[in-house]
């Protein structure tokens, strides 16, 4: 029990995310089986999704692809946001295979408990979900308007 709270919430969220970003893999790989057009649709988009959960916990991104991540995509940056996209992907992975179901009911479980944290203040957000400075002379901007002329 000692060894548990000796983690890091800041490592356990990165474990958490990974292991999210893995079954997403995993979930849209067997998608990816079952040849239906909606299930390679999904596939899709999990293994997509995938990639990009686990690009942001290992993936150090420049402050301006930071911050357009941010404009296009805030919902990674919250525990509600976070915990509904969970929940969406592992609802959308329960299909055809026993793989699909325990992937899916993982990722969703995964998803109610970051949705709780957000009403639970028991945890700071995680260095990985950290919104990018919202400074804006510290934000490069492109005006094509200024460009123009």
């Amino acid at each position: 029990m000692d060894a548990l709270r000796s983690i890091s919430p800041a490592i356990a969220f990165k474990v958490a995310n990974t292991l999210a970003g893995a079954l997403l893999l995993g979930g849209g790989i067997s998608h990816l089986i079952y040849h239906s057009f909606t299930s390679i649709i999904v596939g899709i988009y999990a293994i997509i999704f995938g990639l990009i959960v686990g690009l942001l916990e290992f993936y150090p991104m420049p402050p301006e692809r930071h911050a357009v991540l941010y404009r296009h995509a805030s919902f990674f940056y919250s525990f509600i946001g976070r915990g509904i996209f969970y929940v969406l992907f592992g609802v959308l992975l329960l299909d055809h295979y026993t793989v699909a179901y325990v992937f899916g009911s993982l990722v969703a479980f995964e998803g109610l408990v970051f949705f709780a944290l957000q009403f639970v203040p028991i945890y700071e957000i995680p260095p990985s979900m950290q919104p990018p400075n919202t400074n804006e002379e510290a934000q490069p901007v492109w005006n094509a308007d200024a460009d123009a002329v």
